[in-house]
């Protein structure tokens, strides 16, 4: 990941969906490096889905487990200048997402569709000084 930040420095899209061996430093590498970064996509599949993967041969070994508490604090440190935040089934707790909206006031399109572990009263405390917000896409409260 450092070689692929350091020559692409003119980066501004990155999407590293479904991409579980990208953890945080990875993340803070790219910032570090991508400084043009506005959209970043890092949706993560839905937990059945990664039940039925298990079993699979091509992916023993890999581990599933992310930790979007740490993704947020790379993305919020070294990419507050993201407009557009896809962040779809991340493992986000609403503290950490109030951290990451203090940061990142650029935000036009946030997508946290399928993040279990928010709250609504948190999805709105965090985003409501997000002036620029134009989009939203938040979980399902009425599970």
């Amino acid at each position: 990941m450092r070689k692929i930040a350091s020559n692409c420095t003119k980066l501004i899209q990155l999407d590293i969906s479904c991409s579980y061996e990208i953890y945080g430093q990875c993340i803070e590498i790219v910032g570090m490096n991508c400084k043009n970064i506005h959209t970043l996509k890092r949706n993560l599949m839905q937990t059945w889905e990664i039940a039925r993967l298990t079993n699979c041969i091509y992916v023993q070994g890999l581990c599933f487990e992310t930790l979007g508490n740490v993704d947020s604090f790379a993305i919020r440190r070294y990419m507050s200048q993201v407009k557009h935040l896809e962040l779809r089934f991340s493992t986000l707790t609403d503290k950490a997402l109030g951290f990451l909206c203090k940061e990142c006031l650029n935000l036009e399109y946030l997508d946290l569709f399928g993040c279990s572990y928010l709250t609504s009263d948190g999805v709105t405390n965090s985003t409501s000084n997000l002036k620029n917000l134009k989009d939203i896409k938040k979980p399902d409260f009425t599970a």
